[in-house]
């Protein structure tokens, strides 16, 4: 990585305002996680209420892909 940041200093551009942060990345992949949890888990919320009711009531569950792997739950 270092080696590719080296590149980019002196080959693109030699401000220190032009450097991409090694960390960048990785913190918006947390980030995004995080908030792919919460997606989860108000899924599983919506399901546990759904069957709650299943017994007066004909609603399913809406449908959820999972990542990073895409498929239905």
């Amino acid at each position: 990585m270092e080696q590719h940041l080296e590149a980019f200093r002196s080959d693109v551009d030699v401000s220190e305002t032009a450097v991409i942060r090694s960390n960048y990345l990785q913190d918006v992949q947390e980030d995004v996680n995080e908030l792919y949890e919460d997606l989860v888990t108000q899924d599983e919320i919506i399901h546990d209420t759904i069957q709650e009711v299943s017994d007066i009531s004909f609603a399913t569950p809406p449908f959820f892909r999972m990542y990073p792997t895409i498929k239905p739950r």
